[in-house]
Order: structure tokens, then sequence, then C-alpha cells
């Protein structure tokens, strides 16, 4: 049977019980109240006719005929006797007596009956205890075996938290070296891409700069003849220019010796320079262009010692 189940249904037959017993209590207490009530009010007259009789008999005064009267049905006389008044109240004490005795007898039958109800009562609550026993039995068995199965799981459980704790420190070590390798992922990423595009760059660059230089090959080339061609120029002129600085030293020391004319110096001078000028290369014109300044002025040719 269902443990749950079985123990409601006791429950139930407990609860009926209980209201069983409470109505039971109920009428027993009123049984037992009215008995009591009707057992003193007959031991009250019991004990009133005793007591008239003994007073009776220590004062033998026929004051105690209205008292007597209370508890009998003798009608008061002048002629009545004292024999006659003893046994009429014995008569009446005796009736007493036996109303008490019966009252008696029936509560007491009352009593009975109701210790036997009650019996039966207690034999219906003890094989109530006795099922509620065995269910209590099985159900502490019960309870031991969920309480043993209890245990098992809470250290599975135990187990499987200490595991779930260890795994979750194990994935957040693993999603820390994942973002890092993601950041580093992304790091060579973008230095690949600069790396790429710096390339690109530098493959434009060159190719643009390979396309410049097969375009100006032949630039080159003539810009290489103009130079040669040039600087042979400049060789010459600078041949000329050293013999135009000794012919000028030559003149400069003749001037010195003999005193030669000013306007003979400026001839010279003027002459050497335009020979100069007529050369092409921009450095020996620049040169030529303050040898004239030089000597075309007369500051000049006093800084020289000539008046």
């Amino acid at each position: 049977m269902n443990l749950p189940f079985e123990v409601e249904q006791i429950q139930e037959e407990i609860r009926d019980v209980q209201k069983h017993l409470h109505a039971f209590g109920t009428r027993s207490q009123g049984y037992i109240n009215k008995d009591r009530k009707e057992m003193l009010i007959q031991l009250q007259k019991s004990v009133e006719c005793i007591n008239n009789t003994v007073e009776y008999f220590e004062t033998g005064s026929t004051s105690a005929f209205p008292r007597l009267l209370t508890c009998n049905t003798i009608d008061p006389s002048p002629g009545l006797t004292h024999e006659t008044i003893i046994s009429e109240h014995l008569r009446d004490m005796d009736t007493r007596f036996a109303d008490l005795h019966d009252a008696a007898s029936w509560g007491l039958e009352r009593a009975e009956l109701i210790k036997k109800i009650s019996n039966d009562t207690d034999g219906d609550l003890c094989i109530i205890c006795a099922k509620l026993g065995s269910s209590s039995t099985r159900i502490q068995s019960a309870l031991r075996a969920a309480q043993s199965q209890h245990w098992e799981k809470e250290t599975e459980l135990s187990r499987a938290i200490t595991r779930l704790d260890s795994v979750q420190h194990e994935l957040e070590i693993l999603e820390t070296r994942l973002k890092k390798y993601e950041e580093m992922r992304d790091d060579m990423r973008r230095e690949h891409k600069a790396a790429i595009g710096n390339a690109t760059n530098a493959a434009q660059r060159l190719q643009r700069y390979c396309d410049w230089l097969g375009g100006i090959t032949e630039e080159i080339s003539s810009f290489v003849v103009e130079r040669v061609v040039e600087y042979q120029a400049i060789k010459e002129s600078t041949d000329d220019l050293t013999d135009w600085a000794n012919g000028l030293r030559r003149h400069t020391e003749t001037m010195r010796s003999w005193r030669s004319s000013k306007a003979q110096l400026r001839r010279t001078a003027r002459k050497i320079v335009d020979s100069l000028l007529e050369k092409d290369d921009p450095r020996v014109q620049t040169i030529s262009n303050q040898l004239r300044r030089l000597y075309t002025t007369s500051t000049s040719v006093r800084a020289l010692g000539y008046s």
C-alpha cells in the first residue's frame, strides 16, 4: 500500500474516533452528572431522616414531627405512640436507603456501561495504534532509506559541484587564453594587413619608379652626355681661369713693379672677364661677374693700391 495514502487513512480513522470519543464523553459526563445529582439528593434525604430520628431519640420532643413529615407521609395526631413513630420513621429510612441503593446501582450500571464502551473504544484505539505503529515502522524504514538515498544524492551533488567548479575554472582559463589568442590573432591580422599594404605600396612605388627609370633612361643618357660636355667645358674654363689667374698675378706683379696705368688694368680685367662670361658654366659666370664688379669700381682699384 502507498504509505502517504495509508497514513491519510489512519489519520481519518483517528479523527473519527476522536469525534466518537468527544460525543461519548459528552453523553457520559451528562449521565454521570445526572446520576450523581440523583444519588446526592437521595443521600441528603436519607441523612435528613437519620438526623430527625436521632434528634427524636435524644430529645423526645414532638417538635420533630414537622421535620419528620418532610421525609414521610405520616399524619401527625395526638394518638401516635412512640413505637409507631419509630416504626414509620424506620420504614421511611428503609425507603430512602432503597432509593439511594437503586440510584447508586443504576449509576454503577451506567458507569460500567460507560467503562465497557470506553474499553471497546480503547480496543479500537489500540488497533489504530497498532496500525499506526506498523505504518510508523514502515515509514521510519522508508525514511531511513530516503535519508540514505538523500545522503548519497548529496554526496553525488557535492562531487558534481566540485567537478563543475573545476570545469568552470578550466573554462575560465580557456576563455582567458582564447581571448588572448583572439587579441593576438587580431593584432597579427592588423600587422599582416599593414605589412601587406606597405608591401603593396612599396611594390607600387617600385613599379612607378621602374616605370620612371624606364622612361628617363634616354634623358639620363642625354644628361650624362651633356654633363660630360659641360664638365669638359668647365675643365677648359678652369684651365682658362688658371691662365687668367696666372696672368692676373703677373699683371699684378707687373703693375706693382712698373705702376701701369689704371686704364690698362681695367681693359685687361674686362677682357679677361668678358672671355669668362662667354663660357656657359653658371659658376664661372658667377665668378666672372664678381670679378667684373670688383675691377669696374674705383674702390676696388684703390683697394689694390692703385691711384
